[in-house]
């Protein structure tokens, strides 16, 4: 189950990302997820979970499952990479908002460490995940501040 739910999260991020900039593409997007998504239930219903590859003191998401089911995965983080990273990226480029920035280094580092687990750096998978979240979590953060202060709480003021 957690293989399941997983393996969509970059898709996801990378389907609202779209969805800010191009309707039409997010849905686009959307759908492309939603299908792909149909043929992994159905790969990871019929899949055996290789016990001892979770025995190891590093064990990688989804090394514990066979290639046919583990092949869904860059179709999922691939494109919510590119879709996330770039419209971060282009963001930043059209507004100059800092925090447009951290959210696409933030995404980068995670992709990088995913990308090194695949060539059994596995601790990498767990320090990308650690640091980029937390830079991604810092841009959302400064973005909150910047809609704080761009649109200050409404005073009631008696009539």
């Amino acid at each position: 189950m957690y293989y399941l739910v997983a393996a969509l999260l970059v898709a996801v991020l990378g389907i609202g990302s779209t969805l800010l900039v191009h309707r039409r593409a997010g849905l686009g997007f959307a759908l492309y997820t939603i299908v792909l998504f149909a043929g992994f239930a159905v790969a990871v219903a019929g899949a055996t979970v290789n016990e001892a590859a979770l025995t190891s003191s590093l064990p990688v998401a989804g090394s514990a499952l066979p290639p046919d089911v583990r092949i869904f995965s860059p179709l999922f983080t691939v494109p919510g990479s590119v879709a996330l990273i770039g419209i971060a990226g282009y963001s930043y480029w059209r507004t100059r908002l800092q925090f447009n920035l951290w959210i696409g280094v933030g995404a980068l580092i995670v992709a990088a460490g995913g990308s090194l687990a695949r060539f059994d750096i596995s601790w990498a998978l767990y320090i990308g995940e650690l640091v980029g979240i937390a830079v991604m979590f810092w841009g959302f953060l400064a973005s909150q501040d910047l809609a704080k202060a761009k649109w200050p709480a409404a005073t009631h003021t008696p009539t």
